[in-house]
């Protein structure tokens, strides 16, 4: 999760830059369609990350809540809420 979390943020950070860098002015159209091209491939890589995520066959940044098994029978079980959260920042 740490590593796709990294991932992640790069990914958001050279959109950022490129964004930055198509608003200035100073590339030609033919610039800024390679410009658009590289953020839609960062877009497809960063959606790919977050659909292939898991953990022990269980999705990290999936919208469903995790349940933590922490003694005996089912009044043991802690639910962490994480999927209606997950599933706002996603969008």
């Amino acid at each position: 999760a740490q590593g796709a979390l990294e991932s992640l943020s790069t990914i958001i950070t050279r959109q950022q830059e490129l964004a930055a860098q198509a608003a200035n002015g100073a590339y030609s159209t033919a610039q800024r369609v390679a410009l658009d091209r590289e953020a839609r491939a960062l877009t497809a890589e960063y959606n790919r990350i977050i659909a292939s995520t898991s953990f022990n066959d269980i999705s990290v940044f999936g919208s469903n809540d995790i349940i933590i098994q922490s003694g005996i029978g089912e009044a043991e079980m802690t639910r962490i809420g994480v999927g209606s959260l997950i599933r706002n920042a996603i969008g």
